[in-house]
């Protein structure tokens, strides 16, 4: 979440009546303001990195005939999907994109390839009560890569946004293993803020899901209309920087159709990329976008033999032990999604690929795969327009927030906007569509001279 500071600040949320530690009901949504998050402290801007959600309760297995139920698989059971809504700029997430199902995907991912709890053991099969504490993150920035916290924003772009989490159904644990419930179910949220001496607007970032209807067939061409333009953010450009995106299987509750260890051959054009038959190489390149010693070694699963093996963890399941199969590098039963764009882990913002158009991935088969629906889960980076920008500019103003942290200045025109270069270099030397993505700092001219 972040890399190059020494700390965050952390702001408990209030769910109403029920306080910071509201119960949750299966089927239903619970929500949390954000009404309390301080627009600045000590003369420093307040900006929102994501909230950590902290959920405690108890799996009863209690059926005589109980399934081992894995770390995502509670997961899902607990999380049906989670909304940030009502803000300034819209729904950064929405919940029809945001699943508890792929939450173990884009979190992991946006959280600098690191989950946020060490992933503690799976549900015994057995009968008993077993109880958990989970701690989830939602980001509302893009954590992976250098500077991340220059795609956070201000919480005063927050102030009327609501936090909504819909808990899951309880048939979804019972469908997990047979006779089981979950009780004693609380949640807490905590926003985590960094608090910085300036004022700045990035990219807005939002996860989204784009689809595409699959054949009955061996080989065909999954078309993405109008990739890249799906948003629930408003004042922004048409178009999009992609972060990351991945086809989602069918594994842990995942929408996906395909069982990707039959994938034989794949093209992605919008990449650049030919069609090849080496579809291992694409986990190959997830694998070393990871970099340095956060990925999983070992096996959480719990197994009559104690295996440590190294072919666990994103993009396939914690714990995952299937048996290698000749001339399959992808497992059916353990891979969550097919990674197609894998950021690095020292991403540069300039770097990221401009899309608006309709995509197509080809891909063949040796068996064909069910017909359903691909989903193509996407980070994606928007640019705002002038008029949201000077939108943000007069909030910024008339709040008070730009003479508390920038100071104050007998001419508002003297609050101007900057580039703000990673490496401070003069933005006249660079390619001016490596700017697109990256953030404005507004600055008070006076202050300067």
């Amino acid at each position: 979440m972040f890399v190059n500071h020494t700390g965050i600040h952390k702001v408990a949320l209030v769910s109403g009546s029920a306080g910071d530690n509201p119960s949750l009901t299966q089927g239903q949504e619970t929500t949390f303001a954000l009404a309390n998050l301080p627009a600045q402290k000590d003369g420093l801007a307040a900006y929102l990195m994501g909230i950590s959600l902290y959920i405690s309760g108890n799996f009863v297995q209690a059926g005589g005939a109980g399934s081992l139920v894995a770390w995502e698989d509670l997961v899902r059971a607990l999380v049906a999907s989670v909304s940030v809504r009502n803000c300034w700029h819209g729904t950064p997430v929405n919940s029809a994109w945001v699943l508890g199902a792929d939450l173990p995907l884009w979190s992991y991912v946006l959280n600098g390839y690191r989950y946020l709890q060490r992933v503690p053991r799976s549900v015994p099969a057995a009968n008993a009560t077993y109880p958990f504490n989970l701690r989830l993150f939602i980001p509302l920035s893009v954590g992976v890569g250098k500077k991340p916290h220059h795609t956070a924003h201000l919480n005063l772009m927050y102030r009327d946004g609501i936090l909504g989490i819909n808990t899951a159904a309880a048939s979804v644990g019972t469908t997990l293993s047979t006779g089981s419930s979950i009780t004693g179910l609380n949640v807490r949220a905590t926003a985590h803020c960094m608090l910085e001496p300036e004022l700045r607007i990035g990219p807005a970032m939002e996860i989204v899901d784009y689809t595409s209807p699959t054949p009955a067939a061996a080989a065909f061409d999954s078309r993405f209309q109008d990739f890249a333009n799906n948003s629930g953010i408003s004042g922004t450009e048409r178009g999009a920087g992609i972060v990351w995106a991945m086809l989602r299987s069918s594994v842990r509750g995942g929408a996906g159709p395909v069982d990707f260890s039959t994938l034989t051959r794949i093209a992605i054009p919008f990449r650049g990329q030919s069609e090849i038959s080496d579809v291992g190489s694409y986990l190959d390149e997830c694998q070393d976008a990871i970099g340095g010693p956060q990925r999983v070694v070992g096996s959480t699963l719990d197994s009559a033999t104690a295996q440590v093996v190294d072919a666990s963890g994103y993009p396939n399941i914690v714990g995952g032990l299937e048996s290698l199969t000749l001339n399959t590098p992808i497992r059916a039963t353990t891979i969550l999604g097919f990674p197609v764009v894998n950021p690095g882990s020292e991403l540069e913002l300039s770097k990221v690929q401009r899309v608006d158009e309709t995509i197509v991935i080809s891909q063949t088969y040796s068996s064909a795969p069910s017909a359903g629906t691909h989903h193509l889960l996407t980070c994606q980076l928007r640019e705002w327009t002038p008029q949201k920008r000077d939108q943000w500019r007069q909030m910024v103003i008339e709040s008070g927030l730009a003479r508390q942290v920038i100071g104050d200045a007998q001419d508002l025109n003297s609050y101007g906007w900057e580039t703000k270069l990673m490496g401070k270099q003069n933005p006249g030397m660079v390619d001016p569509g490596k700017l697109r993505y990256l953030p404005l700092r507004l600055a008070n001219r006076e202050r300067r001279r």
